[in-house]
């Protein structure tokens, strides 16, 4: 939801709340995606090497640093240049918790739990823009990037609760 919800709200929070350039907003988004468009493939090479999940952890990681600039306002204008990193960091995500997913509940309830995943994937696409809508008509534009931040950190903290188990 996190990474489909900033691709979405994005170009609408840096120019109608940061007064950032049409065009440039335009690239950022555009950088955006094409910066997770490459980390998919990257974190294909990197997988073998690495492992899933770390791969998922550092990813999130990376993406916590551009929601921080991209909240923060640090770097470019409205903070545009946390949109990279964002993009990059959120990459691995999906791919790699589906393909762990046998590796966290009994084989019997895997292929059940791959179609409830990507049944949930499809509900977050639908369900978080339109919530992020009621949101921001409510309490402003300013929220969306905390929002963010807050959903990856606490999908990081999960999982890092999770890997230590």
């Amino acid at each position: 939801s996190a990474e489909i919800g900033l691709g979405f709200w994005a170009f609408t929070l840096l120019t109608e709340s940061r007064d950032v350039v049409l065009a440039t907003a335009g690239l950022w988004v555009t950088i955006y995606w094409g910066s997770f468009t490459v980390g998919r493939v990257v974190a294909g090479v990197l997988a073998p090497k690495l492992g899933e999940m770390r791969l998922t952890l550092y990813g999130l990681f990376i993406s916590l640093i551009g929601l921080v600039f991209f909240t923060l306002q640090m770097g470019g204008p409205g903070g545009v240049y946390g949109l990279a990193l964002i993009g990059l960091g959120f990459a691995p995500t999906f791919p790699a918790l589906l393909s762990t997913t046998s590796e966290r509940v009994a084989k019997a309830h895997v292929t059940n739990l791959i179609g409830m995943q990507i049944s949930a994937a499809g509900m977050g696409l639908v369900v978080m823009p339109l919530s992020l809508g009621l949101l921001v008509s409510n309490v402003g534009l300013d929220v969306l990037a905390h929002v963010f931040l807050a959903m990856t950190a606490s999908v990081l903290l999960l999982l890092i609760s999770m890997r230590k188990r």
